[in-house]
């Protein structure tokens, strides 16, 4: 996909624990960084105004990945069901997003949890 184009909510796809979330309407990727900020005490000798300015540092970076999807009770793809029993393992899955028209190099791939589900 060209980067002048835009992307469609509907042509974002992902997968969980090895199967495409079925009849999923859209999915949000949401790139954090926890941050510190630093101050460092001025020189006796300079001016207050110095030290009035601090710097921010990146003490780490998470990523969060939420859905949202129709519940269709014939799904054949990875519907509620499935992700429920994942859930109840508590361990981690594989999450993979791609772009309908790239599906076979996702953009975003690694090992995450799954801490919330509603219906």
């Amino acid at each position: 996909m060209a980067l002048t184009e835009y992307v469609n909510g509907s042509d974002l796809l992902l997968s969980i624990g090895g199967k495409c979330v079925g009849h999923c309407t859209s999915h949000t990727a949401t790139f954090s960084s926890e941050t510190k900020d630093r101050a460092v005490k001025p020189a006796a000798s300079a001016a207050v105004s110095t030290s009035l300015w601090k710097s921010k540092g990146v003490t780490g970076l998470s990523i969060s990945i939420s859905g949202e999807g129709l519940h269709y009770a014939a799904e054949e793809e990875g519907g509620f069901a499935h992700l429920l029993a994942l859930w109840k393992e508590g361990k981690t899955v594989t999450v993979k997003c791609f772009e309908r028209e790239n599906d076979e190099s996702p953009y975003l791939e690694g090992p995450f949890v799954i801490t919330q589900m509603e219906r």
